[in-house]
């Protein structure tokens, strides 16, 4: 525990003092593919099931030689569209499983992996889990009330460099509540 707070006080005194350099084509996204496929953006699910949406991380315009924190914030599907989620969780798969903060809150997270990660290739950070009820939403990556579009690289000390999300998740699905005319409820009730 003791060796976790350091290193997540170590990575956040890298960030304050980084200078920020704007980078073009460095992208998040949202993916319902567990390997990251950025063409898997939409999902029809089952009712009543479990989903799951991958945040990936691609740096590939970077040119450094790799990356070990940033930082985001998920809106809140729960708040946003009620009835379509029963409940929404946050599952960090970078190495260490280093965090500070909760996606979905009015600020967001902070993730370090303890291992430089390779800017030339497509990472899957972590996944939103949720548990489907019925409808549409849309999952987005927003930003980070402190850090906003933050990426920190491997070198000492870290640089900050921006990155652009690119694409949301949409979970397409019927509307739970059935259209029923008029004449068909109060028949219901003769």
């Amino acid at each position: 525990m003791r060796t976790t707070m350091t290193a997540l006080c170590l990575v956040a005194a890298l960030c304050t003092l980084a200078a920020a350099n704007p980078t073009a084509g460095d992208w998040t996204y949202v993916s319902f593919d567990p390997s990251g496929d950025p063409s898997q953006d939409e999902l029809t699910p089952a009712q009543f099931t479990t989903i799951n949406a991958f945040i990936v991380g691609d740096f590939q315009d970077w040119g450094y030689d790799g990356w070990v924190t940033i930082s985001f914030r998920l809106n809140d599907v729960l708040a946003e569209y009620p009835g379509v989620m029963g409940t929404q969780e946050f599952v960090n798969l970078m190495p260490g499983n280093l965090a500070v903060g909760n996606p979905f809150d009015a600020v967001g997270v902070t993730i370090a992996s303890t291992e430089c990660l390779p800017g030339e290739l497509p990472v899957v950070i972590g996944y939103a889990s949720y548990f489907y009820l019925g409808g549409s939403c849309t999952i987005s990556i927003l930003d980070h009330g402190d850090f906003p579009r933050w990426v920190v690289d491997c070198q000492d000390p870290g640089q900050v460099f921006y990155y652009e999300p690119i694409g949301e998740g949409h979970v397409i699905g019927d509307s739970p509540v059935e259209d029923v005319s008029w004449g068909a409820i109060k028949s219901m009730y003769r």
